[in-house]
């Protein structure tokens, strides 16, 4: 999340959201630049794992559809993992790795701009607003629900 806010300048990001320009996936985290423009990123956490997702369909008909893709595509894997994934990365996606130690991002392999990739119109911009706003009043109303029945438990009720 802070990578996408401050390396990539994303004003909007979502966590396991499905907006237009991926519809056969739900990326791992999904920002939005400024200039409109999407940032992908798919966290992996094993070889198998990584091989797994080169086998979906989505990915191996990637170039069918470029226009959905985002305009830029990264891989999260722990720092060990990095050198095991150098000979399988796309040469389109990106490599982040993350550090367990201090809990920082850093960027391996720069992902390649998908210049197919239209930026969102604003309306789509607003779309992705109201959906993060919707899971963060969903996740606010059970927060507010699972206090109150605690409340209800410890007083007695």
């Amino acid at each position: 999340m802070h990578w996408l806010r401050y390396q990539k300048g994303c004003a909007l990001i979502t966590l396991e959201r499905q907006p237009r320009h991926v519809a056969w996936s739900r990326p791992d985290a999904l920002g939005l630049t400024v200039q409109r423009e999407l940032v992908e990123v798919e966290i992996k956490r094993t070889v198998a794992d990584f091989k797994a997702n080169a086998k979906k369909r989505h990915v191996i008909l990637r170039n069918s559809f470029i226009d959905r893709w985002p305009h830029w595509f990264y891989f999260l894997v722990p720092k060990a993992l990095a050198p095991a994934l150098a000979d399988l990365r796309p040469t389109w996606a990106g490599l982040l790795t993350f550090d367990s130690r201090n809990g920082q991002v850093v960027a391996e392999a720069p992902a390649r701009r998908n210049i197919a990739a239209p930026r969102l119109s604003l309306h789509e911009c607003v779309r992705m607003a109201q959906l993060q706003t919707q899971t963060l009043m969903g996740v606010a109303t059970a927060a507010a629900y699972f206090r109150a029945a605690s409340l209800r438990l410890n007083s007695g009720e």
